[in-house]
């Protein structure tokens, strides 16, 4: 998941971070900080919704399942381990908007000197 998250960072970050060889890059860039809140509250808020209905038994396996998938559909990267169109319809919604509202693609970086 880890390079999935990475991979969802915009390439022109990426570049400015290898080529200035420092992390400036990313904490300069508003789209990193955007990206990574908004998988940490959307992950968050579906693991708190799907816990209580017993889909899974217990919290952490919530999370786990629920990062996953968020981070899998949100960076198209496709994978599944459960079928997650069975979650209660807010769960199936939310992972689905979260991946369709996730950071715009394609935005260059902000240029630091």
């Amino acid at each position: 998941m880890v390079f999935a998250l990475l991979a969802g960072i915009s390439f022109s970050t990426h570049f400015l971070a290898f080529s200035q060889r420092s992390l400036r890059a990313y904490r300069v860039d508003i789209e990193a900080h955007y990206s990574s809140a908004r998988f940490a509250l959307s992950i968050l808020a579906l693991s708190l919704y799907l816990w209580p209905t017993g889909i899974y038994p217990d919290f952490p396996t919530t999370l786990r399942y629920v990062a996953f998938h968020s981070v899998s559909l949100a960076t198209s990267l496709g994978f599944a381990t459960t079928d997650y169109v069975l979650w209660p319809l807010f769960g199936s919604c939310g992972s689905f908007s979260s991946a369709v509202s996730s950071p715009a693609r394609g935005r260059p970086a902000a240029v630091s000197k």
